[in-house]
């Protein structure tokens, strides 16, 4: 996982390297959501704890007349 630093300096190079303005306030901000997502633990072991989903049932046809 790129660090830091690499993070800033991409999100700044792909919104076209700006010197000043929200997105270059902001870039360190957005740096440090995507590093914290890299740390926390992954949703791979919640979803082995996760509970069937009960079957649905498709009705083809109404089931009054008229």
């Amino acid at each position: 996982m790129a660090n830091r630093q690499q993070i800033i300096n991409a999100i700044l190079r792909v919104a076209g390297n700006p010197e000043s303005g929200n997105i270059k306030a902001l870039a360190p901000a957005f740096a440090d959501a995507i590093v914290a997502l890299d740390k926390t633990p992954a949703a791979v072991s919640d979803d082995k704890k996760a509970k069937p989903v009960a079957k649905e049932t498709r009705i083809v046809e109404a089931q009054e007349t008229r």
